[in-house]
């Protein structure tokens, strides 16, 4: 496995994504060792960047002083992804899925990843019970 990007997208919060997540990267780890870069999308709960082992960094796309998200704050994180030569985990968080998913889709992330060879996998958790039909749509 190589160059790639391994994005957990959900709306649902509470549904697993990062609990996922941390299985890939811990994965990657051992299968790759040196290649993995891990990054935390959750604005309100770090919990994927608290994980030491994955050194990952949390994307902070809020406004400052404000609840509202900035989409230019995106931009180093994409030039970052783009530069990496290695294997990526990326935890959106619920309350950034929307955000995260429409600068990808506007700025044409997926055809930029292809062009510089990666291979992006896009896993989503699909809860049971109460949860089956948010998860599902979500």
């Amino acid at each position: 496995m190589e160059n790639t990007i391994n994005i957990f997208l959900q709306s649902k919060g509470g549904a697993g994504k990062t609990f996922c997540g941390s299985l890939a990267a811990q994965w990657i780890i051992s299968r790759f060792p040196g290649t993995l870069v891990a990054y935390d999308g959750d604005q309100e709960n770090d919990t994927f960047a608290q994980y030491p082992a994955y050194n990952a960094r949390h994307i902070n796309v809020m406004k400052e002083g404000s609840h509202t998200v900035d989409p230019k704050k995106f931009d180093p994180w994409m030039i970052d992804l783009l530069s990496h030569k290695g294997n990526a985990v990326i935890d959106t968080g619920a309350n950034s899925f929307s955000p995260i998913l429409a600068y990808l889709v506007e700025n044409d992330a997926f055809g930029l990843w292809k062009e510089e060879g990666k291979k992006v996998y896009i896993h989503t958790v699909v809860g049971g019970g109460d949860i089956y039909q948010d998860t599902a749509e979500g």
